[in-house]
């Protein structure tokens, strides 16, 4: 936790596994990100470094950290997410 939340090695290409060093630009992997739009835990703007980094589609529930899972808006995002993946 230390070097990814302090550190933020993730953002500062500092990450490195099997001695390569991760570049996130480089990831060029489809990709989405599911962050609820009134999440404390983990806010939305918190996301979209990462967001820009990867080019990737986000799907933005009206909720927070729990209701994304479990609240009444998770059919929705997950329905979107299955097309998403289909696609």
């Amino acid at each position: 936790m230390h070097d990814f939340v302090l550190k933020n090695i993730l953002m500062n290409n500092n990450f490195v596994v099997c001695k390569k060093r991760i570049e996130l630009k480089a990831i060029k992997a489809k990709c989405i990100i599911v962050s609820g739009k009134t999440d404390v835990v983990v806010p939305y703007i918190a996301t979209q470094p990462l967001i820009n980094q990867l080019q990737c589609a986000t799907i933005l529930p009206p909720s927070g950290h729990a209701g994304i899972l479990v609240g009444r808006c998770a059919k929705e995002w997950q329905s979107q997410l299955i097309k998403w993946l289909a696609s």
